[in-house]
């Protein structure tokens, strides 16, 4: 099997999911003798771009300029290749707070694209999706940024194309710099990380830069037994007392976990449109539903069991994470 067999198209290329997938498939010996690689971004010139292309030999990557609100025919040219026995795409949308319509914009988004790969004659096509909610709260929680995600992965399996599904657990990235979740220092030197959770309420991990691109890679070698799958994409389970009683035996600080009133947390979010209301909801389902909308938290930590078994040569521990962290 030469290397020109299959061409893996990578959406989001320059954002964490899409790096991990690239880096994933070129570290691995099977993948990267298989697959041919072509990044797609809406700016090539950019210095992630560019960055992007300096770590790894040259010719390893295509960068492709390519924007998912481009007009169906350029996205199906983006699709098409004449040099490969099959075509395979990774995509996932980007959520941007600051448009209030983001979640008719990632729609209409994702639709572009799963119909423009059919129209290509494309293989297959990995989404990566999220629980639904809504439909998993029986209408009391709509978290867009969640439900947008699984109404594309509805669709799609619905379309003429092989297709499966990773949904990741929430980022560990967010703990650090910036992030939602991350820890901020106080007035008297301690820091806190403050959301509406109840200090005992365990949420599931991964570290997307590093693993998702295994969950990804684990399709690529077994796409039959993993059609029309979803894999919950998760290294471990803890809550954020937890978390932050790990960052403060790493970093040496003072680091606690600060659970605040709802209207108290919606003063911390961006003053746009619906998205308090977006992650104000996304926690209280979290809190009442579980990430991945199960009711009995052992169901998670039976996802985290399924997840480190399926995956070879292990994943990124909470605990090794979080020495990352600067404070």
């Amino acid at each position: 099997m030469t290397k020109s067999t299959h061409l893996l198209i990578i959406f989001g290329a320059t954002g964490q999911q899409g790096r991990s997938v690239i880096s994933h498939v070129l570290h691995d010996p099977e993948l990267s003798a298989q697959y041919t690689l072509r990044a797609i971004t809406r700016n090539p010139d950019q210095p992630s771009a560019q960055a992007l292309l300096a770590q790894y030999p040259e010719g390893s990557i295509e960068l492709v300029r390519g924007d998912l609100d481009s007009p169906a025919s350029d996205l199906q040219s983006l699709l098409e290749s004449t040099h490969h026995q099959s075509v395979t795409i990774f995509a996932m949308t980007q959520t941007i707070y600051s448009d209030p319509d983001f979640a008719a914009r990632e729609t209409r988004q994702a639709h572009a694209l799963a119909h423009a790969a059919v129209a290509s004659g494309a293989d297959y096509l990995i989404w990566s999706s999220a629980t639904h909610a809504q439909a998993a709260s029986g209408g009391k929680y709509s978290v867009p940024t969640f439900d947008v995600r699984a109404e594309v992965e509805a669709h799609i399996r619905g379309l003429p194309i092989r297709s499966a599904f990773v949904a990741p657990a929430s980022f560990m990235q967010n703990l650090e710099g910036s992030g939602m979740m991350a820890p901020r220092r106080g007035d008297g030197g301690e820091y806190t990380i403050t959301n509406i959770l109840k200090p005992d309420t365990k949420i599931p991990w991964i570290d997307v830069v590093a693993d998702l691109g295994k969950f990804v890679g684990m399709i690529l070698k077994g796409p039959e037994r993993y059609e029309g799958q979803c894999l919950a994409a998760v290294s471990c389970v803890y809550s954020f007392e937890e978390v932050a009683e790990m960052i403060a035996r790493s970093s040496g600080k003072k680091v606690k976990y600060h659970m605040v009133e709802e209207e108290v947390f919606r003063g911390f979010l961006p003053p746009v449109a619906g998205v308090a209301d977006c992650v104000v909801n996304m926690f209280r389902f979290f809190e009442e539903f579980g990430y991945y909308g199960m009711v009995g938290k052992e169901e998670e930590k039976e996802l985290v069991e399924r997840a480190r078994e399926l995956v070879p040569g292990g994943l990124v521990a909470m605990e090794e994470f979080v020495q990352r962290i600067r404070l």
